[in-house]
This record gives structure tokens, sequence and C-alpha cells, in this order.
């Protein structure tokens, strides 16, 4: 189809340069008007073989493509988070596994594991807080 198209903007390329160059001055106004209303025909006519079948069925693909996509960069948005909090709590001595997970809202909610006494667990707590902007009841510490 692709080859037809191409073949038929070329064919109606020459035939309108030789019509114009066989012809005198005054005609080739009118040549060129027609070629380019001949040519605007050549090149839009692979749309009369489009349906609307066609479009919604496209517009269905990327519809389910982009909720796809959008559900793999909410895997990798937390999978980087929890990489980060766990890197950061490691900088201030704390060692943690940290789960980031979110509900039906979109709401974030973070959980971290460690084995640290309950003082330190509110220390852990409240830096997980200021890593992320996250309020106190989105983040919990457990032993």
């Amino acid at each position: 189809m692709m080859k037809t198209w191409l073949s038929g903007i070329v064919i109606c390329a020459l035939a309108c340069a030789l019509i114009s160059a066989a012809l005198g001055e005054g005609a080739k106004k009118t040549v060129a008007s027609a070629g380019a209303l001949v040519m605007l025909l050549v090149v839009l006519s692979p749309l009369r073989s489009v349906r609307g079948e066609d479009i919604s069925l496209a517009t269905d693909a990327y519809s389910t493509d982009a909720s796809a996509y959008s559900e793999l960069a909410e895997e990798i948005s937390a999978e980087l988070l929890s990489d980060y909090v766990e890197e950061q709590a490691a900088l201030y001595g704390y060692e943690c596994d940290v789960e980031v997970s979110r509900d039906s809202s979109g709401n974030v909610f973070i959980s971290a594991r460690a084995n640290i006494s309950p003082g330190k667990a509110e220390g852990l707590h409240a830096l997980i807080c200021r890593l992320t902007g996250l309020s106190r009841d989105n983040v919990s510490v457990m032993n």
C-alpha cells in the first residue's frame, strides 16, 4: 500500500512537471493550480480506506498500553523510594528493610522493619517522615 501511494505521488509530480514544461508561460499558473489539487488528492488518498473501527481499536490499544505503563512506573517509583530510604537510613546507622505501598486512593505508605530498640524506632520513624515528606500516619516502624 505504501509503495502504491508513493508511486502515485511521484507520477503526479512528474506529470505536472511535463505538462508545465510543454505549455507556455500563461498556462503554467493553471497547470500549477490543477497540479496542486491533484497532488493533494493523491497525498490524502490513503484516508479513504480508514474506518472508524480502526481508529477506535487503535485508541483502545493506546489506553491499555498507557495504563500498563502507569502501573510499571508506580512499581519502579516504589522500588526507588524504598532503596532511597534504606540507603539514607543506613547513613544514620539504621539497618532496615523498607516496603512502599499505595492504597486505592493513591496514598503512599511506608513500612520499615528493623532490629532496634523502641527509642531508636522513634528516631527512624522521624527520619523516614523527614526524608519522604509523608505524615506520621503514613509511616510505620516495626521491630
